[in-house]
């Protein structure tokens, strides 16, 4: 019989979580979490940072799988490495190493567009 083949985000979840689940109700709700995840395209390396950013984020809370499920984004967020720009003055601005671009609104442009007005 061939071996199934090791699901990588099943086995980064368990490092994280530091244990494996041995009841069914708690393998349906892993496998129900990393569905999800898998079908998001996460990596193993985002679920292990995720971890720690929870941790830092909440360090006082329980770190349970539904709750890293339901902040990963933003435990994600907070594992992300930043790096801070200065100049002679000193820090200009922290920006996270992976930029998110923002269109402006689109009533922005169409005042810019516009000619200005005079003062009266």
């Amino acid at each position: 019989m061939p071996e199934k083949p090791r699901n990588l985000l099943w086995d980064a979840l368990e490092g994280a979580m530091g244990y494996r689940p041995i009841l069914r109700n708690e393998c349906a709700l892993w496998g129900k979490i990393l569905k999800g995840w898998s079908a998001d395209g996460v990596t193993p390396d985002q679920v292990a940072r995720a971890a720690r950013g929870y941790k830092r984020l909440y360090p006082g809370a329980a770190f349970t799988v539904t709750a890293l499920d339901k902040h990963f984004s933003q435990a994600l967020a907070e594992a992300t490495p930043k790096r801070i720009t200065h100049d002679r003055f000193g820090p200009l601005s922290v920006v996270r190493s992976e930029p998110e671009t923002v269109p402006p609104p689109p009533d922005f442009l169409e005042q810019l567009r516009r000619p200005a007005k005079e003062m009266p």
